[in-house]
């Protein structure tokens, strides 16, 4: 399943194939870390992330399709040192500058979820 995205559509220009690969890529990896950092800051909560997805994936089909494709968005993933390099390669950013991780998505979650209301 993982090879349908780097092989969806073959680019005779290479430059273009490698971006496409990139984007696919660093997607899955941004995928990944939200659904991890969700995970691991639903447990460190007491409620039960996946279960509840399992749930929602029976009633509702886009939440059941995202189930599907969760193998395939990790097979493609960059790891953190592969998203760094990407970002620097394509951008003004330094690599590690501003780029989500596990752990700060994680703080994310924790502050919107001990935050009060207003």
């Amino acid at each position: 399943m993982a090879k349908f995205f780097l092989n969806a559509e073959e680019e005779k220009d290479s430059d273009k194939s490698e971006q496409y690969s990139d984007n696919i890529m660093l997607a899955g990896y941004l995928y990944v870390i939200e659904t991890d950092a969700w995970a691991l800051v639903g447990d460190e909560f007491g409620f039960d992330v996946r279960g509840y997805r399992e749930r929602l994936a029976k009633e509702s089909f886009a939440i059941s399709r995202l189930e599907c494709w969760d193998t395939a968005l990790r097979d493609v993933a960059f790891t953190e040192d592969g998203a760094k390099g990407m970002i620097a390669k394509t951008t003004s950013v330094e690599a590690g500058e501003n780029i989500k991780t596990l752990q700060s998505v994680a703080e994310m979650y924790r502050a919107i979820l001990l935050e009060e209301e207003k």
